[in-house]
């Protein structure tokens, strides 16, 4: 009995002692293996992690860019530079070119070896300073990159070119010529001049809608048979116009005037079947010559019947001559004409003058 007592006492020291020690062991961190864990797992585990954090990051940099390029940034956080209501020609390459509207002379008549101011109208909508070049093929510029400039124009009379070139300084550029007609300078002391007729201004007219022509010969009589641009039986009438701009600023008033017609042709018999040729001061300008003008209203000048040399030096053109002059006409202008229309015998009854033969003679006081 007492041996049994014994043993259970042996038994439960033993018991205590054990869990005694076990409690200590923990205590002091000596590791109870449970089980190992796959280190494998856990770097794909924390690699999957950062993955979806790096998304994030992207998407939320995504929606950040977005609110940057409506709010006027290049993408990368740089704002882009704006006018006054958001626009600027320089950040969006747009840039209007100048034009130039006009170029003007300070005379409308232009004589040689004179000094002019030559101006011109340009415009540009974006406001730049603006740089002219100008150049011309007769004279000289005092300042080419003035404007207006001033142009002596050349000693000899002719047809010059005036070109104009302006640029923006920011790629911009217009250019324009002006062709300019030069006259000679006539002298104040001169005593006579001779002028010929301006061709293409000078031509004839075929009564009733019938061939009008510039340029060429002056005809006065009447058609025969249709053909050849004319129609049967019409009158024609010859149209003469001469430049007498260079005239306007002459002090001398004019003293002789005649119209000399050097050559002439004939076709038929004009002067024995129309009588006298009348030549008459009419007026048309400097533009081409029309139907209605074969019945224009005039001033009789001279009256003329002869087979000789065909002349008119009358009273009435000296003082026609002086009264155009004194009214600032550039042309004085006459019509060739017979009383008679046609004589209807389908024969062509003409007289032809060459242009170049006709020469308007002028003495001064």
């Amino acid at each position: 009995m007492k041996k049994n007592i014994l043993y259970i006492f042996i038994c439960i020291i033993t018991l205590i002692l054990f869990f005694g020690i076990a409690a200590s062991c923990n205590f002091c961190g000596i590791p109870i293996e449970v089980g190992e864990m796959d280190e494998t797992e856990d770097t794909a585990s924390k690699e999957e992690t950062d993955n979806q954090d790096a998304a994030a990051v992207r998407e939320s940099g995504n929606d950040s860019q977005g609110d940057d390029i409506d709010n006027n940034t290049d993408g990368q956080g740089q704002e882009q530079p704006q006018g006054d209501n958001g626009d600027s020609n320089e950040g969006n390459g747009d840039n209007n070119d100048p034009q130039i509207i006009s170029i003007k002379l300070s005379e409308e008549d232009i004589f040689t070896d004179i000094i002019y101011i030559v101006e011109a109208d340009v415009t540009d909508a974006d406001g730049d300073n603006l740089s002219y070049s100008w150049s011309v093929n007769g004279g000289s510029i005092s300042d080419n990159t003035s404007n207006p400039m001033q142009w002596t124009t050349p000693r000899d009379h002719g047809d010059y070119m005036v070109n104009l070139v302006v640029n923006d300084g920011k790629g911009g550029q217009d250019t324009k010529d002006k062709s300019v007609s030069v006259g000679p300078t006539i002298n104040f002391e001169i005593e006579s001049l001779e002028l010929g007729t301006v061709v293409s201004e000078s031509g004839f007219i075929e009564d009733s809608a019938g061939e009008i022509l510039q340029g060429g010969p002056i005809k006065v009589g009447d058609s025969g048979e249709e053909g050849n641009g004319y129609l049967v039986n019409q009158a024609i009438r010859g149209f003469i116009s001469f430049d007498i701009s260079q005239l306007l600023s002459l002090e001398s008033a004019v003293k002789e005037a005649s119209i000399n017609f050097n050559r002439w042709e004939k076709s038929g018999e004009p002067f024995e079947n129309f009588g006298h040729l009348y030549i008459t001061r009419v007026s048309w300008g400097k533009d081409n010559l029309v139907s209605n003008d074969f019945n224009l209203g005039g001033y009789p000048l001279c009256s003329i019947y002869g087979e000789g040399n065909i002349i008119c030096n009358s009273e009435d053109l000296k003082i026609q001559l002086q009264d155009a002059i004194n009214s600032g006409e550039e042309r004085f202008q006459v019509r060739l004409h017979f009383a008679e229309l046609s004589d209807g015998d389908n024969i062509s009854d003409l007289l032809i003058f060459e242009q170049s033969k006709i020469i308007l003679h002028i003495k001064f006081e």
